[in-house]
């Protein structure tokens, strides 16, 4: 069972020779773990370190059960970490938040080969998507449209809209939001292919 931190750094030390992107000097008995940025520690000792896209934990070995109290709190205060994540997979891919403000929210979409989000529209946002890579079919207002790489399109705010992957090759666009509010619960499905 690797139900805790303590338990995953127990498994992976004893299942892992070298974690190459982390150093530890000086230290005894503490574990790095990070999703991509390199992490050193200095002189530490019974640590667990947590080092993710959208914060970073640090544990004295024996309080890891504590986890659960430090992100009630962090939900309290209302921080978007405790519900959003910078990468969120879907069944049509995935996409990562690269800018979340008071006046947008930047997302890179990475749509799979042969995949498509839901038919939808928003009451809060309209968006703009810019195709960086693949081709991209669009379904605005029952009106289909293939953009291209460099290409882009606005959905307006009330549009019903839809993005595709007809292609054997994966689908990259860059959507920026605009609106007063940018919340997954504005997203207000007509038809999705995986019934959600």
């Amino acid at each position: 069972d690797l139900g805790n931190w303590g338990e995953l750094s127990k498994y992976i030390s004893n299942n892992q020779n070298k974690n190459n992107k982390n150093f530890l000097l000086d230290s005894k008995n503490t574990f790095i773990y990070s999703n991509d940025r390199v992490v050193a520690g200095i002189g530490l000792e019974d640590l667990i370190i947590i080092n993710d896209d959208d914060a970073t934990l640090v544990i004295k070995k024996g309080y890891e059960e504590k986890v659960k109290d430090v992100l009630e709190e962090v939900r309290k205060i209302g921080h978007s970490s405790a519900s959003e994540h910078t990468f969120e997979n879907r069944p049509w891919g995935k996409f990562e938040n690269i800018l979340d403000s008071k006046i947008c929210k930047v997302k890179k979409l990475t749509v799979n080969p042969g995949q498509c989000l839901s038919l939808q529209y928003h009451k809060k946002r309209s968006e703009h998507w810019v195709v960086i890579e693949g081709e991209a079919s669009v379904n605005l207002n029952n009106k289909n449209i293939i953009l291209q790489k460099g290409e882009s399109i606005d959905i307006p705010l009330g549009a019903h809209h839809s993005l595709g992957n007809d292609t054997k090759k994966t689908l990259i666009v860059i959507e920026v939001q605009l609106g007063t509010y940018f919340g997954e619960d504005d997203i207000i499905r007509l038809s999705d292919p995986y019934n959600r």
